[in-house]
């Protein structure tokens, strides 16, 4: 959260696009520069961007990226084939037709309902990227954001919790307080099941620390791109 310094209203938020930035950078930089232990990104940014720059296309560089991280972990999916392509066409000069943006992602969406758990996350990755940057500002940062989850909850799995220790906590917690209903649930479950505390502990420090590695990857993706990319 971006702490407001000094008394009164809040200055309204830079008009990118005005200042020829593009609007999809600014969000998904403060998200990202939060959660990789880099408070100060957007000025790093900022500052590595030379007078007159055109990033037009860094949003969709950035949305490439992304989509490509999702294929090395071993996720494959039409639609993301389909939506990567569009943005590929957008930075080569062939600008996609609104109609065909909006054709790709309602299949996008579709598949993403049709998921759970993981895939769902990496499903829902495609549907949000599924966008123009030009016309949603957000979009690079509603990308982000679950794959940055999908990252997270991968490596808390790969300690070993699961949804079933998740229902066996919340069980637990639920059967203390229902005898007891100011009953501290850390405290009854390291006293009924210290195991399955142990292991949530852990899958709590590797989701964290995950979190904070692929956020300070992103981060450096988006700086070497915009050093690249000064004419984009």
């Amino acid at each position: 959260m971006i702490e407001q310094i000094g008394a009164g209203p809040a200055s309204p938020a830079p008009d990118w696009e005005a200042i020829g930035l593009p609007a999809a950078i600014p969000p998904a930089l403060e998200m990202i520069g939060r959660l990789g232990d880099s408070p100060d990104a957007l000025v790093l940014w900022l500052d590595a961007v030379a007078p007159g720059a055109s990033l037009r296309h860094l949003p969709s560089k950035m949305l490439l990226w992304t989509m490509h991280r999702l294929e090395e972990s071993g996720f494959l999916s039409d639609e993301l084939g389909k939506v990567a392509g569009l943005h590929a066409r957008l930075i080569a000069g062939d600008e996609p037709p609104r109609a065909e943006w909006k054709a790709v992602r309602r299949a996008a969406i579709a598949e993403t309902n049709a998921r759970q758990g993981l895939d769902r996350l990496a499903h829902g990755v495609v549907e949000a990227a599924a966008w123009d940057p030009a016309v949603a500002p957000t979009v690079l940062r509603e990308a982000l954001g679950p794959w940055l989850q999908h990252i997270a909850a991968t490596a808390a799995t790969g300690t070993g919790w699961s949804e079933a220790d998740v229902r066996a906590m919340q069980k637990i917690v639920d059967d203390a307080r229902a005898s007891d209903p100011a009953a501290d649930p850390l405290t009854v479950v390291q006293e009924k099941a210290p195991a399955l505390l142990a292991r949530m502990d852990a899958a709590r420090h590797a989701d964290q620390a995950a979190t904070v590695s692929a956020a300070a990857a992103a981060l450096e993706a988006l700086m070497r791109y915009t050093r690249e990319c000064q004419q984009c």
